[in-house]
């Protein structure tokens, strides 16, 4: 749920930059994604090192004769 919610205030934070008239107010708007994404990389390796989160195995591709 808690990633849920950040990958939406990302989602947010680049609408409301795309659609502000001012630079200022724009980049605030920017600054507050960064900062979220930050925290979203961060809570991925928190659910990776606890188990919540199993990534799936790498695909490789085999020769076929």
């Amino acid at each position: 749920m808690v990633a849920a919610d950040i990958a939406a205030g990302i989602i947010a934070c680049g609408q409301g930059a795309s659609q502000s008239i001012r630079e200022d107010v724009g980049l605030l708007f920017g600054q507050m994604g960064a900062k979220k994404a930050i925290d979203g990389a961060a809570l991925l390796q928190i659910m990776k090192d606890k188990g919540w989160l199993v990534p799936p195995p790498l695909h490789h591709e085999t020769k076929q004769q």
